[in-house]
């Protein structure tokens, strides 16, 4: 991997935002290769979450095994419909933890959109407990800082919406 490639990567994913703008990492022919790799990175993660290889949902009791294991994870609550999201440098990920009554749910998707609702990806028959009230969202820290304001939408077998939250994720410290 190329210097630049790797300043290009920590830039996008909002590790390092020393420059004011990513103007100045692409200006010149290896800075636009670059850019360009990091799409493409960004594309093959995207694929692989949309083959169902990376499931971004987690049972409650999945999260709390996580948090035994040792993982740094900031675990974030809604309120008023909105779930933000305070990232600490020393935070590994990010789990929002999504109200959603599923008692009677057979099986749901769980999307994951831009603001205005338009899809990102999906992961298709996710992980729940029907007796929980509520699923986990779950990323790398990067990814949530990267992403910065992202839509949850739970939908169940008959494509009924039975959550939909914003998460917002701002760095501190």
């Amino acid at each position: 991997m190329s210097p630049m490639f790797e300043r290009a990567a920590r830039w996008w994913a909002g590790v390092d935002r020393r420059e004011s703008s990513g103007r100045a990492l692409f200006v010149d022919s290896e800075g636009r290769r670059a850019a360009r790799e990091v799409c493409e990175l960004g594309d093959r993660l995207r694929g692989l979450a949309l083959a169902g290889l990376i499931i971004p949902v987690l049972t409650p009791s999945e999260l709390a095994s996580l948090r035994a294991s040792g993982r740094a994870v900031l675990e974030c609550a809604p309120h008023d419909g909105r779930v933000v999201a305070r990232v600490r440098p020393t935070d590994e990920l990010v789990a929002a933890r999504v109200p959603v009554d599923l008692a009677d749910a057979r099986w749901i998707d769980v999307e994951f959109c831009d603001p205005d609702g338009r899809t990102y990806f999906y992961t298709h028959q996710a992980p729940f407990d029907p007796l929980a009230g509520e699923i986990v969202a779950v990323c790398k820290r990067h990814l949530a800082l990267a992403t910065g304001i992202l839509r949850i939408r739970v939908v169940d077998q008959d494509r009924v919406v039975r959550c939909d939250i914003v998460l917002d994720s701002v760095a501190i410290g």
